[in-house]
């Protein structure tokens, strides 16, 4: 199985993210996190921190609705990724415009850079797809999220 499969299989959904910006949309990401106890209550606050300060340094919205948040946090535990989707969308600062739809959010641990960045490629792969970026806007469940992405 391959290291884009496993992380499939672990990673967190959120299907229904409603925040009306940036922030709460990365504060709902990290909230996942916090809850399948992929980070530690007490680190809630860091990583939020964290992300915003990647953000502010440079977007990590791609075109087409998707963005990929991610810091470098020690807290965390190794590449869990939590995948959102924001039906209505959100202005995230993308290169394009369009508002952001789908986010892959990765708190990555130093030791695990290099798998966090081929995880990202598959990601990036996956999602540079209209129909898979379509498809996970309909996405019934957790599962067919997954399913999607699969490919």
């Amino acid at each position: 199985m391959s290291e884009f499969e496993d992380c499939l299989r672990a990673c967190m959904v959120r299907r229904n993210l409603c925040g009306a910006d940036r922030v709460a949309v990365l504060d709902d990401l990290i909230a996942a996190l916090v809850a399948g106890s992929a980070l530690a209550p007490d680190s809630r606050e860091d990583a939020l921190q964290a992300v915003l300060r990647r953000e502010a340094n440079m977007t990590t919205a791609t075109a087409d609705g998707v963005a990929f948040p991610h810091a470098r946090i020690e807290a965390a535990a190794p590449l869990v990724p939590v995948i959102g989707i924001h039906r209505a969308g959100v202005d995230f600062g993308a290169p394009d415009g369009v508002r952001t739809h789908v986010f892959v959010l990765m708190l990555v641990t130093p030791p695990f850079a290099g798998s966090y960045l081929r995880l990202l490629a598959g990601f990036a792969r996956q999602l540079g797809v209209p129909a898979v970026r379509s498809r996970l806007l309909e996405a019934a469940d957790e599962d067919a999220v997954r399913q999607v992405l699969r490919g």
